[in-house]
């Protein structure tokens, strides 16, 4: 045993009754375990009373509906699921990334039907040949961005060497040369294949662009559910500790794997409700949920799982 006071280690077999370093009573301390020990006996065994009681299980399915309101659900979720909720928290992450999507997309087709769709309508039908290009029109033929009106492609079949450097926009497409302005101001130049047989039409190229918006879109959720649960994962071991706490001072004894698990469950709401208010409500309503949302399922979960005072007298 160890003393109460200076936390020294007294082997069993040694018949002291006070300790030999700060002459604490080791039969007080003794006394203290005894209790400490039976107290924690006793609250275990009503925590599985009270689950045997509720014969309700829930699964992670039901909590996506269950955790804005059940009690009972987070009672089971406390005495009977086990590990942190590290998988539930991978299970719940997409439902809430859905809305984000849904608004990153419907962004993205906004941008293509304002800016995108009609500079591309400008575009004439463009014949590839021999490793050259022609189109029926005048050249050179500028195609302008639809709410500045800047230049933003030079079609010209008049020359043959692709060149910026006159040309304000960021394409020029020669008779034989495809010129693109890059981010550092210098051009790509791409030479047209002497094999090259076809023709590109602005139907087509829409086509290339609705379906790469609707890709990329799709190729990001992945890594954005990744980051989010990695995010999660550090950010709820100080929301833990706050879970921990307001168990510590309900009375509910909870390890903090338990508080772990409890604070990833209570988030569910939050983490549906939330995607949802950023899309359809203003930035505050959606700011006020992720800050006080959090704290009032905690508060509840916790609650839900108080020993009630009729089983505590028994």
């Amino acid at each position: 045993m160890n003393c109460g006071k200076c936390k020294a280690y007294i082997p069993a077999g040694l018949n002291f009754t006070h300790c030999p370093d700060c002459g604490a009573d080791l039969e007080e301390a003794a006394r203290r375990d005894r209790e400490r020990l039976e107290q924690e006996r006793k609250e275990a065994d009503l925590l599985q009373k009270l689950t045997e009681r509720e014969g309700r299980h829930f699964n992670y399915i039901e909590a996506l509906f269950f955790s804005f309101f059940s009690a009972r659900f987070y009672r089971d979720v406390f005495r009977r699921w086990k590990g942190s909720g590290v998988l539930y928290l991978a299970f719940v992450i997409p439902f809430g990334l859905i809305p984000y999507f849904l608004g990153l997309q419907r962004q993205a087709d906004g941008y293509v039907a304002r800016i995108v769709e009609p500079s591309v309508r400008q575009m004439p039908r463009l014949t590839f040949s021999n490793g050259q290009m022609s189109y029926d029109g005048p050249s050179p033929l500028a195609i302008h961005n639809p709410e500045d009106n800047s230049v933003l492609a030079v079609f010209d079949t008049t020359k043959t060497n692709a060149d910026l450097k006159d040309i304000p926009g960021y394409i020029i497409m020669t008779s034989r040369q495809l010129a693109i302005r890059e981010s550092n101001g210098q051009a790509r130049i791409v030479n047209f294949s002497p094999d090259a047989h076809a023709v590109l039409t602005s139907e087509i190229v829409m086509h290339w662009v609705n379906q790469g918006t609707r890709l990329f879109t799709y190729f990001l959720y992945p890594f954005f559910w990744l980051g989010s649960w990695v995010f999660f994962l550090v950010i709820f071991l100080f929301y833990a500790m706050l879970t921990k706490l307001v168990c510590r001072l309900f009375k509910v004894p909870a390890t903090f794997q338990d508080a772990y698990r409890l604070t990833a469950i209570a988030f569910t709401p939050v983490l549906l409700v939330d995607g949802l208010l950023s899309i359809w409500w203003p930035d505050g309503l959606a700011d006020s949920i992720s800050y006080f949302g959090p704290m009032f399922f905690i508060l509840f979960a916790v609650l839900c799982n108080r020993i009630p005072k009729n089983m505590e007298a028994a």
